[in-house]
């Protein structure tokens, strides 16, 4: 019986895990009733303000034809800061093409507020650990679906000389996801976040 239960709970932890995310091509709409479930905030669009993302973020970016991204805050995240979530359709707003989750330290405060931004910081440094420990669980988690990942960075070139990181990529014929963790060194104050992106080909 106890064995039994221990299944059960490891099979209950890993599909709770699962339904974080979104690894399929979906509609807006679906998008909506999923983030619906982590009470989450969708930010306001600005009519007026473009937001385009980069070749090197997703190379087929041109061929597209994406529109704005929707933006969401989760008040129920599975880390300890809320994470940001945006999502990027064709737009139809019909299918998916491309997604970034950010755990950053300072998500949840206002980014006018410099003061409270970098109180929020400091304090989650002392937390890098749980940073590190969680980012190795996004990893697991990826694996069990994906396999082994077909590259580790140790050393990434995109982050500033007080900054260190590491990024994970699992790819198919379909679909690229990349994880990343970057961190202050030793003694500096600077960026910490993890984040999740994938995109489809």
């Amino acid at each position: 019986m106890r064995n039994i239960l221990i299944i059960f709970t490891l099979l209950f932890c890993s599909t709770a895990f699962g339904q974080q995310y979104i690894l399929e091509q979906v509609s807006s709409d679906y998008v909506a009733k999923f983030e619906k479930k982590f009470e989450s905030t969708l930010e306001e669009q600005d009519e007026s303000f473009s937001v385009m993302l980069s070749p090197q973020l997703y190379p087929m970016v041109a061929e597209k034809n994406l529109g704005k991204p929707y933006s969401y805050e989760r008040k129920l995240s599975d880390f300890r800061v809320p994470a940001i979530c945006e999502y990027y359709f064709d737009k139809s707003g019909d299918t998916l093409w491309y997604t970034m989750i950010s755990w950053r330290a300072t998500n949840g405060v206002s980014i006018f507020d410099f003061a409270a931004k970098n109180q929020r910081l400091i304090e989650e440094i002392s937390h890098k650990d749980e940073y590190i420990a969680f980012f190795k669980k996004l990893n697991d988690q990826i694996s069990v679906d994906y396999g082994t990942p077909n590259k580790r960075t140790d050393k990434l070139v995109n982050v500033g000389e007080n900054t260190i990181g590491e990024k994970v990529t699992w790819e198919t014929d379909k679909i690229k996801i990349v994880s990343e963790i970057q961190m202050p060194k030793e003694s500096e104050k600077e960026f910490l976040r993890v984040s999740l992106m994938t995109y489809w080909k």
